[in-house]
């Protein structure tokens, strides 16, 4: 029977994208990352990002482009992840929760182009302002002057907010 929890993209003899599905083993997923040093893009779909992942993402000195799909993630995850100097797009698509905790980390990806942090709970639970970001979280993306595409659908945004996340220099969407 055909294992499809993970798949790659080659180019030459280089594995340079992997997406990985929640059948596959966090432990397999952290051996696999760090064994994998080219890679340019990695796909979490509906798997947990862990700490120990999250530590072997941090070893990337390609990973340009990180999409986490329906994952649960860690909250000592962003700390590793902020070590990704080079990330250019981060897609946190329908996390379990992401608290303002993240976002100093987070805010330390000075590369980032593209950030999206998209939560939508059906139906609203009644503690959802303890599941997204607050005024004070959303503030720490004013940081990340390289962004051209932001997407905080589902986030506690102010006004305010706003207005700062307006000033960004190379906001375009």
């Amino acid at each position: 029977q055909e294992d499809k929890s993970a798949q790659f993209t080659l180019e030459g003899d280089r594995v340079v994208s992997l997406f990985v599905t929640q059948e596959a083993p966090p432990a397999s997923v952290a051996r696999a990352l760090r064994s994998l040093p080219s890679l340019e893009k990695v796909t979490l779909f509906w798997g947990p990002l862990t700490t120990n992942i999250a530590d072997a993402l941090s070893t990337l000195r390609h990973l340009k482009h990180l999409d986490c799909n329906s994952s649960t993630i860690d909250d000592g995850a962003f700390a590793h992840l902020s070590k990704l100097r080079q990330l250019e797009v981060l897609e946190l698509h329908h996390p379990n929760r992401i608290t303002d905790r993240a976002m100093p980390h987070l805010a330390k990806l000075t590369n980032l182009t593209t950030l999206a942090i998209n939560t939508e709970f059906h139906p609203r639970p009644n503690n959802w302002r303890e599941l997204v970001l607050s005024e004070q979280g959303i503030a720490h993306v004013a940081a990340l002057k390289r962004l051209t595409h932001l997407n905080l659908h589902g986030q506690n945004a102010t006004d305010e907010n706003c207005r700062q996340l307006a000033k960004l220099p190379r906001l375009t969407n």
